[in-house]
């Protein structure tokens, strides 16, 4: 880890100088006055190893107190059907956890103070916000409280047959469940208001859909490259309604073919 380490920082020392001809050794003031070329050389030198090495282990620190583990299955070749998190972990960055195809249980400790699990379900403290599904499930049940999907929650549970959504959801986020290739159904409850961009992109075994008249707001490209047999929309929404295959916006005017990209 030490040569490793070194070995970056003498990397980012060779970036900084790169076209510097020379370096200015002049005495700074008082600081200077009695020292040699090679130790006025030597402390500048010192300084800025010191600076850039400080520089990058802030950046380590904060790269790994927050969680991104994309695709971990595939890049690693491990089986890991459980992810335990610490307490030291205050963020999970937008679907950190895409792709892990065995991952099914969540496990937060106690005393952290930003994240809590709900078996396969990665949560906020509060409970408000959903941020992140094990790759691993095949069915999901969202508690109750929770107000928000987040963007990518669910994307890549290529096993996920079956979520259910409960009253309390307002918010379905940009592509949550982008490429759940195994999902048939989804009903989303009335009280949502807005569902994201690309939310159901590439659920290619997705047959049916019913839009609640709560939902406001629709995101470009919801149901791109879908197979949907069936699209309902309240025929009270005041926004949007389906003919003949398309999805209709009254505000703007739009026509989405629905499973277009």
């Amino acid at each position: 880890m030490k040569k490793t380490a070194v070995s970056v920082v003498v990397a980012f020392m060779a970036l900084g100088f790169q076209g510097c001809r020379t370096i200015n050794p002049e005495p700074n003031g008082e600081e200077n006055v009695g020292k040699s070329f090679e130790q006025a050389v030597g402390e500048a030198v010192s300084e800025v190893i010191v600076e850039v090495a400080k520089e990058f282990f802030i950046a380590v620190f904060k790269a790994v107190t927050s969680a991104s583990f994309e695709n971990h299955d595939k890049a690693t070749n491990r089986i890991r059907a459980k992810m335990t998190i610490p307490a030291s972990m205050t963020n999970i960055t937008e679907g950190a956890f895409a792709g892990c195809r065995n991952l099914k249980e969540f496990e937060v400790s106690p005393d952290n103070a930003h994240l809590k699990a709900n078996s396969g379900l990665l949560l906020t403290k509060d409970g408000t916000t959903l941020l992140a599904a094990g790759g691993g499930l095949t069915q999901a049940t969202i508690p109750p409280g929770v107000t928000k999907i987040g963007n990518a929650a669910f994307k890549c549970c290529f096993k996920l047959t079956q979520v259910m959504i409960p009253a309390g959801v307002t918010s379905i986020g940009d592509r949550a469940f982008e490429h759940c290739h195994s999902l048939t159904n989804v009903t989303i409850p009335a009280g949502v208001t807005n569902i994201g961009k690309e939310a159901f992109f590439d659920c290619s075994k997705l047959a049916c859909v019913r839009i609640p008249a709560s939902v406001t707001n629709i995101g470009d490209g919801v149901f791109g490259y879908c197979n949907l047999k069936e699209l309902v929309v309240a025929e009270w929404n005041p926004r949007y309604f389906e003919k003949d295959g398309y999805l209709c916006d009254r505000k703007t005017g739009k026509k989405t073919k629905v499973g277009e990209k």
